[in-house]
């Protein structure tokens, strides 16, 4: 039952990590392609770029290593 209620928690905290940045890359397109300058926009455009794919790769790490600190076996004592 543990194993249950973890997967469910893994899998709602995964979605919900990888949808707050989406959400904020949304914002950040819609706020760039308000930008009428031929100079700042191309530049907008580009650190919306970085600031997303590290946003992105920072939440899968992120969730990743939150599935494996919840599914990590104890280790098993030495019998001695």
């Amino acid at each position: 039952m543990k194993r249950i209620v973890l997967t469910i928690l893994s899998i709602l905290l995964g979605a919900f990590l990888m949808l707050v940045p989406l959400y904020y890359l949304l914002q950040g397109v819609l706020q760039v392609e308000q930008i009428r300058s031929a100079l700042w926009h191309p530049l907008a455009v580009l650190a919306l770029l970085v600031g997303g794919v590290l946003m992105l790769v920072g939440s899968t790490y992120i969730s990743t290593h939150l599935v494996v600190f919840f599914f990590r076996r104890k280790p098993e004592s030495p019998s001695a």
